[in-house]
């Protein structure tokens, strides 16, 4: 009887384990697929489309901003999970500079 107490017992717990293993890397996978939607709606829309987009993604948009180099960079979190994407439009014509 203690034996199938103890089997009832571990199993629970080691259940119990996997769900909470299982719940952070669904959390950080969500996170990153919204950042990168965010971080390319950010490219075309600014911070406005980023923050739509991450909230139709089930995340919060946490920062926006925009680098020297045309880049848009996003964070958003979703339940306790951060994740951080860049992004820029390819296809607009880059000024030429001097450096080869």
């Amino acid at each position: 009887m203690l034996s199938v107490l103890l089997s009832c017992a571990f199993t629970a717990l080691s259940l119990g384990g996997l769900v909470l293993v299982s719940t952070r890397i669904i959390d950080q996978t969500r996170a990153q697929i919204a950042a990168d939607a965010a971080a390319l709606g950010a490219v075309y829309g600014g911070e406005p489309a980023a923050q739509e987009i991450a909230l139709r993604n089930g995340a919060q948009l946490m920062s926006s901003a925009t680098q020297d180099n045309g880049v848009q960079s996003v964070q958003v979190r979703v339940g306790r999970q951060y994740a951080t994407a860049n992004a820029r439009d390819s296809w607009a014509q880059q000024l030429p500079t001097m450096s080869p």
